[in-house]
């Protein structure tokens, strides 16, 4: 986070936007739901990677 977001918010990851949300503006809701979908990215992302290494055996 070196940059703060950039102007506008405009180069802020989701990891930080989410870690605002809950613990700056304490809309724990939104951020629960921003965390879900940071999951089920990085779930989809971990199952195309471990399919590429196991076609490479």
């Amino acid at each position: 986070m070196t940059t703060g977001g950039g102007p506008l918010n405009r180069t802020e990851m989701l990891s930080t936007f989410t870690y605002k949300l809950a613990f700056s503006e304490y809309d724990f809701s939104s951020a629960s739901a921003s965390a879900v979908i940071v999951l089920i990215l990085s779930m989809i992302l971990a199952f195309f990677y471990v399919r590429s290494q196991q076609a490479r055996e």
